[in-house]
């Protein structure tokens, strides 16, 4: 697994590896995905949208409109 060091400045040098993996080239931009606490994912901010879509769970039920306009109801918030 690469290993990176942080300057004084705050950069990392992303290895060639990596690099050459998410097509970075120079100026190129990366977004750090949060998906537990102290984990981040790296990815090359240059994918269409589409490419985020594993980070989006299916729900294990559905839930219809007038519930939640009930549970925003209960929390003292008003529907409009």
């Amino acid at each position: 697994m690469p290993t990176a060091a942080i300057t004084s400045q705050g950069q990392v040098t992303i290895s060639a590896a990596a690099r050459n993996i998410l097509d970075l080239h120079t100026s190129g931009r990366i977004a750090f995905i949060e998906v537990a606490r102290d984990q981040f994912v790296i990815m090359a901010a240059n994918l269409p949208v589409t490419a985020l879509k594993w980070l989006i769970r299916k729900p294990k039920s559905s839930v219809s409109i007038k519930q939640m306009n009930a549970v925003i109801a209960k929390s003292g918030a008003t529907v409009k």
